[in-house]
């Protein structure tokens, strides 16, 4: 499995919204899948043109690009140009790069890709609110010559919202599908069932009609896995245990709703509860990971972004110091430690581990500008200005950075 990412510079100069888009893989022999994201930052042009040649490696991308928050834009096999409806679309910053990633299975010869992307434009800005949650498990295994086995997760809202989409995906294992809706009144109502599932066909499911969902409406996803001999997709002819994985011989739960709300309130709270869920989903995911591989420094290190943001500082510390002890070079747990004392309020220590940091990475955006705040508390102006600089060189679109050069220039720094 190669994972490749290639960045397109959009060239525009104005915010533009997008209603769909049209991806044409070029060679479907060797693409699995592609993910478009959108980078505001350049970081993943950066990354491009370091590489010396066309785009850049990772299964997980090292830039900021990211996936239009609330939309499905990948593309699998089978899956159609769709667009949205007005007032569904979503933004393109100007002089931002779309990227994608894609999912390519080796032939064991030399192959050619020319993968391309049409975008589709809306005139006119988004009036609803979206939001994705994606009910998924990385934390599961499947035993070998298992016929039935089942995974399920569940999502109750806060607030009501409307659901215009669902899209399931797994691997070869995957047999049965189900998204369903818990009423509040106990009613359920099945509304997607795959009763054989084919990877090499995947889309979202879009109703012909939202579907509204009332406060306290409970989201159902389901996915049952045969892997026995008689599921001739398996790619393993003699079964193994199977866990969570992105290659076509792990497998993968996941279930997504796309929702929309009318209200931005409405949406800040439900988000707030997808914040939460998707906290757990990683906590869970990387505690199973660091199980199978203890001496993972990068599991530790995420294990330590996971504690960090749930304010859990104690487990946060000591898993970035084991990724450390793992991994002496490993500047993300280093910038991590250094924020990890910056909430503890020791100024002093987070600045070593953020020297630290950009010793090893200078490109390290975010420890330039946190060293920048250091300073500024520490009054060594000059210093500062420098190191927001740095951010700002890196990172564009950084607009605290920014901000606080003018302000020091304003002050005479």
């Amino acid at each position: 499995d190669i994972y490749w990412h290639f960045v397109i510079l959009s060239g525009l100069k104005t915010d533009r919204y997008v209603k769909g888009f049209d991806f044409k893989p070029d060679n479907n022999r060797i693409v699995h899948h592609a993910f478009i994201k959108i980078d505001k930052t350049n970081s993943s042009r950066k990354l491009d043109e370091a590489g010396g040649g066309v785009g850049f490696d990772g299964m997980v991308s090292e830039g900021n690009a990211v996936m239009p928050d609330g939309h499905f834009t990948s593309w699998q096999q089978g899956r159609e140009p769709k667009l949205m409806e007005k007032g569904a679309s979503w933004l393109l910053p100007a002089n931002s790069d779309v990227v994608f990633q894609l999912h390519m299975k080796s032939t064991g010869k030399k192959e050619r890709i020319k993968s391309k992307i049409g975008l589709y434009f809306a005139d006119e800005k988004p009036t609803k609110y979206f939001k994705k949650i994606n009910l998924t498990r990385r934390d599961f295994k499947i035993p070998a010559n298992e016929k039935a086995f089942k995974l399920r997760e569940s999502f109750t809202l806060a607030e009501p919202a409307h659901l215009r989409a669902v899209m399931p995906h797994a691997h070869y294992l995957g047999k049965a599908i189900d998204a369903k809706i818990i009423y509040p009144d106990g009613r359920v109502e099945n509304v997607l069932h795959i009763p054989n599932w084919d990877p090499a066909w995947q889309s979202e499911y879009v109703f012909k009609d939202p579907i509204p969902l009332p406060r306290g409406a409970t989201l159902i996803g389901e996915i049952s896995y045969d892997n026995s001999k008689d599921n001739y997709r398996n790619p393993n002819p003699n079964p193994i245990e199977v866990s969570y994985g992105t290659t076509i011989k792990d497998e993968m739960f996941e279930v997504a709703f796309q929702l929309f709300t009318n209200q931005q309130t409405q949406l800040d709270k439900i988000s707030g509860q997808i914040d939460e869920y998707n906290k757990n989903v990683f906590l869970n995911a990387t505690k199973f990971q660091i199980e199978q591989d203890p001496n993972n420094a990068d599991e530790w290190c995420f294990l330590g972004q996971v504690y960090l943001s749930n304010g859990a500082y104690s487990q946060a510390y000591k898993s970035l110091k084991k990724s450390i002890d793992l991994d002496p070079d490993n500047a993300k747990s280093y910038y991590y430690l250094g924020l990890y004392y910056r909430f503890t309020e020791d100024p002093s220590r987070a600045e070593y581990n953020f020297i630290k940091a950009i010793k090893i990475d200078n490109n390290n955006a975010k420890a330039h500008g946190n060293l920048g705040f250091i300073y500024i508390e520490k009054k060594r102006y000059n210093k500062s200005k420098l190191h927001f600089q740095r951010a700002l060189e890196i990172n564009p679109h950084d607009e605290i950075a920014r901000k606080k050069i003018q302000a020091l220039e304003r002050n005479g720094f």
